[in-house]
């Protein structure tokens, strides 16, 4: 754990909104906050599309491999934002994820 904060960007496949969000995330904010992305039904591969309009503007993410999203990341994060529709409940029976674990109430999920 560091102690700069920390952001966790989730998405389904980790493929495609939550790579580029934690691409522009790093970019902009640099070493001042650690930046990490996840996905509920992780994808096999970074979205072409995403990876080459990202490589387009200087922010190449070929190193990127789709992570599950898992209950020690989100407990490490100081923000998980979702981007997308990011489904819970697919992390919910994968991970044993709760939403009242990471402080979300259960009717707003």
């Amino acid at each position: 754990m560091s102690d700069r904060p920390s952001i966790l960007f989730a998405c389904i496949h980790n493929s495609g909104r939550s790579v580029a969000s934690a691409a522009l995330a790093r970019h902009y904010a640099g070493s001042a906050v650690e930046v990490r992305s996840a996905g509920s039904e992780p994808g096999s591969d970074v979205n072409p599309v995403i990876a080459q309009v990202l490589a387009e503007v200087g922010l190449p993410v070929t190193d990127h491999t789709p992570t599950k999203l898992s209950y020690g990341p989100v407990d490490e994060a100081d923000v998980v934002a979702s981007v997308g529709r990011c489904s819970w409940d697919a992390a919910q029976e994968a991970s044993s994820l709760s939403p009242s674990a990471v402080g979300v109430p259960a009717a707003a999920v």
